[in-house]
């Protein structure tokens, strides 16, 4: 049996996520997923919506049972204009003290910007990370969060940094790119490397 504490179920990775496991035996997944509006969110009988938010964890959100815990639930862009400290940083805070003598480990969807703006070609985890903007920071904060606590209570925690998520339901990269195209705009002299993958192989690696 594969269960899983699953934030940011309602996103853009954590639909794809959701997709992935429905395909898995009947009986061979239990999904508990942390959304703030149940009523508004649909999901297959083997999901359990857990009503609240990273800044009130509930109680009863990690099993009493082995699990992993799946952490997509992060704030991408500063819509409100308050920041990303508060979900990203106190937010995986908050999740990671709830963690339990039950939980084996732990996923956290990261980015390949926490090490920098540069063109990023054969990076090695030993790398020092070097976040230049707000969101990228917030989320090498994060990361240092996830591996500490992890380690310190001798579990295991992945930080997974890709650069483009494509699909259908891209809302961000694609359209933006198309935006500037009709604008005549184009990124830097069109040498550029971009690394990409589709969010359906993400939820496969994920997975």
């Amino acid at each position: 049996m594969l269960n899983i504490v699953l934030t940011g179920a309602s996103g853009y990775v954590g639909q794809a996520l959701i997709k992935a496991l429905d395909d898995l035996p009947n009986g061979t997944v239990a999904v508990k997923a942390l959304v703030r509006s149940p009523k508004h969110f649909k999901a297959p009988s083997f999901v359990e919506l857990i009503e609240g938010n990273l800044a009130n964890v509930p109680d009863n959100l990690f099993f009493d049972k082995p699990h992993v815990l799946v952490h997509f639930g992060v704030k991408q862009i500063d819509e409100d204009g308050k920041g990303f400290e508060a979900t990203n940083v106190l937010g995986t805070q908050n999740l990671l003290e709830k963690c339990n003598a039950q939980t084996l480990g732990t996923l956290y969807g990261s980015t390949l910007s926490v090490q920098g703006q540069k063109a990023q070609t054969n990076i090695a985890e030993s790398v020092k990370l070097q976040p230049k903007t707000a969101l990228a920071k917030s989320r090498a904060k994060a990361e240092d969060l996830v591996i500490n606590a992890m380690h310190a209570s001798g579990k295991w925690g992945f930080c997974l940094r890709p650069r483009f998520i494509l699909g259908k339901e891209d809302r961000f990269v694609l359209p933006s790119l198309i935006k500037l195209a009709k604008k005549g705009i184009y990124i830097g002299d069109g040498q550029q490397q971009f690394s990409v993958i589709t969010v359906s192989d993400y939820a496969a690696i994920i997975l």
